[in-house]
């Protein structure tokens, strides 16, 4: 009999790619898909294994500056965990921001949440309330390509400038920050320009053109913000 582990209070963020079941079944009959696919999977993986060797190395400085992150993945879905101390929080909104952006810029959106709660994730298990919660906020809440941010998450993460508010009242993780205080204007005029594409390729499909017109309107912001005078 094996000894039960008690829940941990941890930010775990829940992150799918859009439009994945749709790159799957064409990639039967188009084996070019494959390669869009293959590129989001290597993303994902270079994610986890960032994550395995930022804790490893954090740990050797001792466990008081280890952000003791978990990364977990399947197929286009990966969860990423930190205990909710001033060590792990900075890392999860870094680590979940910088994936996501690399996924926008080979034209993949994702969409998730960010949740605090209990939580068990190990390298062999992942299980708890907190899984639930951010599964459910990505299938019928976070509606497009964004992270939602909990208020109970958003409260521990809120000195850090990486969470904005959305029209609706929700917050979402400000994936994009990182261009805009790192003059990265040219990334977000070639994102821009392949959401405009891709909002003329689907202009029938009216729930991806509202996806495609969120995005659209969160590059413009963020283009604006970077065009803004400081101070």
């Amino acid at each position: 009999m094996t000894n039960s582990k008690a829940y941990d209070d941890r930010l775990l963020a829940l992150v799918d790619v859009l439009g994945w079941k749709a790159l799957i079944n064409e990639s039967v009959r188009n084996p070019t898909v494959l390669a869009p696919i293959q590129t989001a999977i290597g993303i994902i993986v270079a994610g986890g294994t960032s994550t395995a060797r930022a804790s490893w190395s954090a740990a050797q400085f001792g466990s008081k500056y280890a952000p003791d992150a978990q990364f977990s993945h399947f197929s286009d879905t990966f969860v990423l965990s930190v205990p909710a101390n001033p060590a792990g929080i900075p890392y999860i909104t870094m680590m979940v921001a910088d994936v996501c952006r690399s996924l926008l810029e080979a034209g993949l959106y994702t969409r998730g949440a960010v949740v605090r709660g209990k939580l068990v994730h190990t390298t062999k298990a992942l299980y708890g309330p907190a899984v639930i919660e951010a599964y459910d906020l990505e299938r019928t809440v976070a509606k497009y390509p964004r992270i939602l941010v909990t208020p109970e998450a958003a409260a521990s993460i809120e000195t850090l400038p990486c969470v904005r508010q959305d029209s609706d009242g929700l917050t979402f993780l400000d994936v994009l920050r990182h261009y805009v205080l790192n003059d990265g204007g040219s990334r977000l005029h070639a994102i821009r320009l392949q959401a405009e594409a891709n909002l003329e390729r689907h202009k029938a499909d009216l729930g991806l053109v509202a996806k495609h017109i969120w995005l659209l309107n969160y590059l413009r912001s963020a283009e604006h913000d970077m065009q803004a005078p400081v101070g």
